[in-house]
């Protein structure tokens, strides 16, 4: 027999984020129109279970650039990513932006004994992003200001446009040409010693005006020639997701579920205002001898280059496939973890939660496998149907008792239970025939005699 752990399911409850009690994620939403929020619009808290904040562009940048570089796996395991807090959860692919109440709104589930996975559904976004290079970008980096002192960098400005920023206020200018930034644009200052070759300055647009895309884009000094003049959208589908959480290995698998409608989380999209706000990475990340925000787009580069193995292959149309493919994947993965962090958020000072069902698997004991068992119980109602049969087949036999440790027994029923014997003419015993009982006495009455 072999022993063997099986699971035995539970139902329970288990806490998810949600928008609110107006369903509008205010909570969470700061002035983003600042590069640097001030007064209470900003917050970064840290605790026993994580460092929590809803502005990740100023206060997560470390946890954001890693994002960056480790979306692509260098082989084909899957990613392999961990929650931005202290639960010590780690994401086996995708997050799909789902997954935040791990470890943080679980303690219910996590008391059960000898639990070991428990599962439950939750809503948020299949986000897909795609990248291409425009040559006709306009998106610059604009000479500003010498440094008085040879020590010092020089200032440049980024200053540019997406497909779907303002342009009818940018067009509003006659005189509109490369070179010059005007209403409508973003811009903001840029540092390097020297020439601009370090640079990368990174630009996000939200939909406006009845648009629906979401835009990322970059331009890229010389040192960071791949990155320049690439824009990419982002598409956000509403979806179910399955949430597996093995609380033995400290792992989450986050799965989409096929073919399910369902409403928008979001429906104001202020959730994903506040999260692709992270995409402006260089506001906050300054350039003077390299810049950090390119430095983690290549790193991803190459972990994608290694994994397709064309590192042999020399045609410029491969690199540029895993280049444009490594980008979408950082923009993807920003966007997953955004959503996680301030789904997390949520749940610690918002008390923005809702309820959903989960089933707890608890380990148990199994002997043997099923075909064994069944076999087992086979013979054992077999064996109890004979025995049940035999038994009454014996009783209408009328079959006397017979008692093998009597020697009295064993002599009579030699003599096929006749307890009458002839000695010397002489009949010795009684007439009676046995009834095989070895209480019945006649059998004292047996003679014998010994001859050797």
């Amino acid at each position: 027999m072999i022993l063997r752990p099986v699971r035995a399911a539970k139902l329970t409850q288990h806490k998810v984020p949600s928008g609110g009690s107006s369903n509008d994620y205010a909570h969470l939403q700061p002035d983003l129109f600042l590069t640097q929020p001030v007064g209470d619009e900003c917050w970064n808290v840290t605790q026993s279970n994580g460092t929590f904040s809803n502005c990740l562009k100023s206060l997560q940048t470390g946890n954001l650039l890693r994002s960056v570089a480790t979306a692509s796996p260098p082989d084909d395991r899957p990613r392999v990513h961990s929650k931005w807090d202290n639960t010590r959860y780690q994401f086996i692919g995708r997050s799909f932006g789902v997954g935040a109440a791990t470890g943080l709104t679980d303690r219910e589930i996590s008391e059960i004994q000898y639990v070991q996975q428990y599962t439950y559904n939750e809503t948020g976004f299949s986000t897909e992003t795609t990248c291409i290079y425009n040559e006709s970008s306009a998106m610059q980096l604009i000479y500003y200001d010498t440094p008085i002192e040879p020590m010092f960098p020089t200032m440049y400005e980024a200053c540019g446009a997406l497909p779907n920023s303002n342009w009818s206020q940018i067009m509003q200018y006659q005189n509109y040409s490369r070179g010059y930034c005007f209403d409508g644009m973003d811009f903001y200052a840029q540092s390097a010693f020297g020439p601009r070759d370090k640079i990368v300055s990174t630009f996000n647009r939200w939909p406006i005006n009845n648009d629906t895309r979401w835009t990322f884009g970059m331009i890229a000094g010389g040192s960071y020639q791949q990155l320049n003049n690439t824009q990419c959208e982002t598409t956000f589908e509403p979806s179910l997701f399955q949430v597996d959480v093995s609380t033995l290995n400290a792992t989450i698998k986050v799965s989409r579920i096929e073919n399910i409608r369902v409403e928008d989380p979001d429906p104001l999209m202020k959730l994903r205002l506040v999260a692709s706000d992270s995409y402006g990475l260089s506001l906050i990340m300054t350039s003077l001898y390299t810049s950090t925000v390119g430095d983690s787009f290549m790193e991803n580069i190459r972990n994608l280059q290694t994994n397709r193995s064309v590192l042999a292959d020399t045609s410029s149309s491969a690199y540029t496939t895993v280049v444009l493919d490594a980008i979408a994947d950082s923009i993807t993965s920003i966007m997953d973890d955004a959503l996680v962090a301030l789904g997390s958020a949520a749940l610690i000072f918002a008390n923005a939660t809702q309820t959903v069902a989960a089933t707890a698997k608890v380990s148990a004991v199994r002997i043997g496998s099923k075909m064994f068992i069944w076999l087992v119980v086979v013979i054992n109602v077999l064996g109890s149907v004979g025995v049940a049969v035999s038994y009454f087949v014996l009783c209408k036999a009328d079959i006397p008792t017979f008692e093998y440790g009597d020697i009295g027994c064993v002599a009579v029923g030699l003599r096929q239970g006749i307890a009458v014997l002839v000695e010397d003419g002489m009949d010795v015993g009684g007439e009676q025939l046995w009834d095989g009982h070895h209480g019945n006495r006649h059998t004292g009455q047996l003679a014998m005699r010994l001859q050797t």
